[in-house]
């Protein structure tokens, strides 16, 4: 991690085939999170996909690119075209990480979908992430189960969340994703994992679990 303190708290970083989970309030910044990791990840040339069911990718680029040059995204908006470009070729000449983003309509898209992605980045584009964010795993679809009816969220979610550790596995990479806490976990200082919203089964497909309070 880019930070010390989340090396300390998770033994040194992420790990290859695990499945980590931001714990937040809602628009507390769980997004704003996975989008300061990547540009940093990024920053040290890592290669890094981030897939979203609720950002549009023109946002997603302009959070991860605020962050990459060090300014605000309202800053960005005013920088000019020449600037913003040199600025943009100086961290090219720093780092080879690459970058894509991918948006799915919010609780239509599953490992299913995730998987093709991949390997078609990898035969198309030469390209393998050294990290996957998948913001985030609540809107996401189970691949396992293709409507709720009859499935309780626990279940549902729990689904998810052990299809995404499976593609962790098979693909050899960390994901990291994020999930709601519910609404008492998100007026405490310091949430445990009985804060989890919908699926307590969250916390059993989890390698690590990290709370992000207001």
């Amino acid at each position: 991690f880019p930070l010390e303190c989340l090396n300390h708290l998770s033994n040194g970083g992420l790990k290859p085939k695990s499945l980590s989970c931001i714990l937040a309030g809602p628009n507390v910044g769980k997004s704003s999170m996975m989008s300061y990791l990547s540009g940093e990840f990024l920053r040290t040339g890592k290669n890094v996909v981030y897939i979203s069911m609720e950002m549009g990718e023109e946002l997603i680029h302009e959070r991860v690119e605020a962050n990459l040059l060090g300014v605000s995204t309202d800053n960005l908006k005013k920088m000019d075209r020449n600037t913003f470009l040199g600025k943009i070729d100086s961290i090219h000449k720093k780092t080879n990480g690459r970058f894509f983003a991918k948006e799915y309509p919010t609780g239509s898209a599953h490992v299913g979908h995730f998987r093709h992605l991949l390997k078609e980045l990898k035969q198309k584009k030469k390209f393998k992430p050294d990290v996957v964010f998948v913001d985030y795993l609540n809107i996401c679809a189970s691949s396992r189960y293709k409507t709720m009816n009859g499935i309780n969220s626990y279940s549902y979610v729990k689904a998810i969340g052990e299809e995404l550790r499976g593609l962790a596995v098979e693909f050899g990479i960390p994901i990291v994703t994020a999930t709601q806490l519910t609404r008492g976990g998100s007026s405490e200082s310091s949430p445990d994992m009985t804060s989890i919203s919908e699926s307590f089964g969250t916390a059993h497909t989890m390698d690590w679990l990290i709370a992000a309070t207001t």
